[in-house]
């Protein structure tokens, strides 16, 4: 089994994602977290973070995996939603722990298509950069 090249931009994304995760924990065992006081900000905050991993991953991603297109769009609309929807008392937690989950999933979903990628190339006799 060969390990999954990091390049730089796949090390950013990692990051992003573990801070979006450590806030999330933060937030829900203190109430607040940094820039976040409630559901709506913690989706907002949620929704630059992915909107920075995104723009980041765009040329480590393989682009034509479909399960990668469907998870990134269905994330950005659940987290929309939480963003409108965020000061709902009984709506907003619930919608923030589903867009936070589902961005760790796309996460775990580019991790798996980039370690199927370079299992390709390698088999190929090439190994992507």
């Amino acid at each position: 089994m060969t390990a999954v090249l990091r390049t730089p931009r796949a090390l950013l994304v990692d990051l992003l994602v573990a801070l979006l995760a450590v806030q999330y924990v933060v937030f829900v065992a203190t109430g607040s977290a940094w820039l976040v006081a409630d559901p709506r900000d913690m989706a907002g905050f949620g929704l630059a973070v992915v909107a920075v991993a995104a723009i980041a991953s765009v040329s480590v991603v393989p682009l034509g995996t479909p399960a990668l297109v469907i998870a990134g769009g269905s994330t950005f609309v659940i987290g929309v939603v939480a963003l409108v929807w965020g000061l709902v008392p009984t709506l907003g937690p619930v919608l923030v722990a589903v867009f936070v989950a589902s961005v760790v999933v796309t996460w775990l979903l580019t991790v798996v298509a980039l370690r199927a990628d370079q299992q390709r190339g390698a088999s190929r006799g090439r190994v992507r950069a």
